[in-house]
């Protein structure tokens, strides 16, 4: 599972429970994502993988009954919420081609990089807000390719304050780009 990793539950039986969980779902929830929505995008790999990283940032995983359920509704949702903002994204960049009496979106056009580069300048400033301990353990694992147990070594924190970090840190960068969207 690409992105998530298991190393960061300190419960062995939690660790053995979720591997279980992701080799019983992990194909045919792909495999749904892309009979439903296409091979992307939203890719089914990526949509897939933020419903198990949505599952495991549960507080009490024990709260939820149905946990196939719980990845196939979130699976839908991510996908729908993806899908939306294509929609809306390409209904926006038409109607600024049209608006210039352009036929052709052209993908590189000014206003396309504009956006591009305003949308690069909110993430960035998303990063910079975000607090010290959850913009370390992003960036470690993100950019640097670190695991959860490395970064808990390096900051002298645990594997699961690391995932939960990280969890909260990317909470708060998705929120920060959709209220700039």
């Amino acid at each position: 599972m690409a992105g998530v990793s298991l190393d960061s539950i300190d419960d062995p039986n939690e660790s053995a429970r979720l591997k279980q969980l992701y080799e019983r779902y992990w194909n045919d929830l792909c495999r749904h994502i892309r009979a439903t929505f296409g091979a992307g995008p939203p890719d089914p790999q990526d949509v897939a993988q933020s419903a198990f990283a949505r599952y495991l940032s549960i507080d009490d995983e024990q709260a939820v009954e149905n946990p196939r359920a719980f990845l196939y509704t979130t699976a839908r949702n991510i996908a729908l919420d993806i899908t939306r903002h294509l929609k809306h994204a390409n209904r926006h960049s038409l109607s600024v081609s049209q608006d210039e009496g352009a036929h052709t979106v052209d993908e590189f056009s000014p206003e396309r990089i504009a956006l591009a580069q305003e949308r690069a300048a909110a993430l960035s400033k998303a990063i910079e807000n975000l607090p010290k301990r959850q913009r370390q353990a992003l960036l470690l694992n993100r950019l640097h390719d670190l695991s959860y147990s490395e970064i808990a070594e390096r900051i002298g924190s645990s594997k699961s304050d690391v995932r939960r970090q990280i969890v909260r840190a990317l909470e708060t960068i998705e929120a920060a780009l959709e209220a700039y969207e």
